[in-house]
């Protein structure tokens, strides 16, 4: 049988088949092999209907998953950039500490320096106040030596 044969069959048949269910519709019931072929539109009926659930159940969970996944991703990333922000400022927090430490210090090495240096120079400035504070007068003087001379 060539191709063309076949070709004539196939569409044949298909005007048979067409030509005997339109017949059947018409009648409102099947004329060859009813009861099987109910039986078998059930079984079909139920095979499809399981399979349909079934792919929809796993068109949901793989949408559910990939949903999940996605979700996770995202979240893993956003707690990596805040882990990573959080280990910079750290590291500017000790450096900051560091240095406020080391002026602090300088600070006060500083002020005793100065202290030191005003202290040095103040001193000599108080005694030198002090021997001018407490200078007995000309009359005091003469006073106390002669307090001195009658005590002799």
């Amino acid at each position: 049988m060539s191709s063309g044969q076949l070709l004539l069959l196939a569409i044949g048949l298909f005007f048979v088949y067409a030509i005997f269910f339109s017949i059947e519709a018409k009648l409102g019931r099947r004329i060859i092999f009813g009861g099987f072929r109910d039986f078998i539109d059930r079984v079909l009926v139920k095979i499809t209907t399981v399979l349909s659930r079934g792919i929809n159940f796993i068109v949901n969970h793989i949408f559910k998953l990939f949903f999940y996944f996605i979700f996770h991703k995202f979240l893993r990333l956003l707690m990596t950039g805040l882990v990573k922000t959080y280990d910079y400022l750290e590291r500017v927090f000790i450096q900051n500490r560091q240095r406020a430490k080391r002026l602090k210090i300088e600070k006060k090495l500083l002020s005793q320096r100065k202290l030191a240096a005003k202290n040095q120079q103040g001193h000599l400035q108080q005694v030198a106040r002090h021997k001018v504070d407490v200078a007995l007068t000309a009359p005091e003087k003469k006073k106390l030596l002669a307090d001195k001379l009658e005590q002799e």
